[in-house]
């Protein structure tokens, strides 16, 4: 029984504008795997955040949301998240937002990282595939065939290799079809653009995220944007010596419920701190 196997492929082109010389495209075979592995990649932060997380979001918040549930149950649930967020657990919320940016790290190098491997993967994807992109928005058909035809050819010539009847292998130069590579110069413009994004995306977050971090002024809007109706020195007073990791379990509770819910959090978490027989603090946290 004959045993074929294509070894090497080189693109086919009847335009005297792209030069002729012989090119080997031993990707052809192994797109389907690259692109199953950039998948996995891309999910890490997200598996790595659900097992750091624990769950611990849906346990605060659980039914808050339910519009069945009685107003009594959701004021006790309430006051059981004031009495949290007044305890000491400001090593746990270190630990959970220092894991949220190691993920939000992960998202920017891993975009990184997969632009290096397509650029290994397709020979300097990135700077031959930009002319191609360019041409899309302008309807300049005859540009992109010129281009996506050179690195992703339908007709080229093909290396087999082949065990003849006595089973020396021999090489047959044959013309093959590459039908997969109508799909793949879509499928690779997409990506072009989507990991480009992903890149800058992940990089303004990076960059938000530090802003946030030495800019408590800029933290206190944010809260306050999410509260309704609430005095300005109240929510201040209420998250007065808060560290930034509290604040960011704060609006990552405030977004599991109705800015109304919040604000009647944050006046149940100023009374948990300051209740009325005790001394007042002024807005930097000191007694008055």
């Amino acid at each position: 029984m004959d045993s074929n196997l294509l070894h090497n492929a080189a693109p086919l082109t009847a335009d005297p504008s792209i030069p002729q010389e012989r090119v080997f495209l031993r990707y052809y075979q192994w797109v389907v795997p690259v692109l199953l592995l950039q998948s996995i990649i891309f999910y890490l932060p997200a598996f790595l955040w659900k097992i750091w997380e624990g769950g611990r979001m849906k346990s605060l918040c659980s039914n808050l949301d339910n519009v069945l549930e009685s107003k009594e149950k959701t004021t006790a649930h309430l006051r059981k998240l004031a009495k949290y967020f007044t305890s000491d657990y400001k090593d746990t919320h270190f630990r959970y937002f220092t894991s949220y940016i190691i993920c939000e790290i992960c998202n920017f190098i891993i975009s990184i990282i997969n632009m290096l491997l397509l650029n290994v993967f397709l020979d300097d994807f990135w700077s031959r595939y930009v002319k191609a992109v360019a041409a899309v928005p302008a309807y300049n058909w005859d540009e992109w065939n010129r281009i996506t035809t050179h690195i992703f050819p339908k007709i080229a010539k093909c290396e087999i290799l082949k065990f003849g009847s006595s089973g020396t292998l021999e090489s047959i130069d044959n013309l093959c079809l590459l039908p997969l590579n109508n799909l793949n110069e879509k499928i690779f413009v997409f990506m072009w653009i989507w990991f480009i994004l992903m890149a800058i995306l992940a990089g303004l977050k990076i960059i938000y995220r530090l802003i946030v971090i030495f800019h408590r002024g800029l933290r206190f809007q944010l809260l306050r944007a999410q509260t309704r109706f609430m005095p300005q020195l109240t929510l201040k007073r209420a998250i007065a010596n808060f560290s930034c990791a509290d604040w960011f379990m704060l609006m990552r509770v405030s977004n599991n419920m109705t800015r109304e819910l919040f604000s009647q959090l944050m006046e149940l978490v100023y009374d948990e701190r300051f209740p009325t027989n005790k001394p007042i603090p002024n807005a930097d946290g000191k007694l008055a």
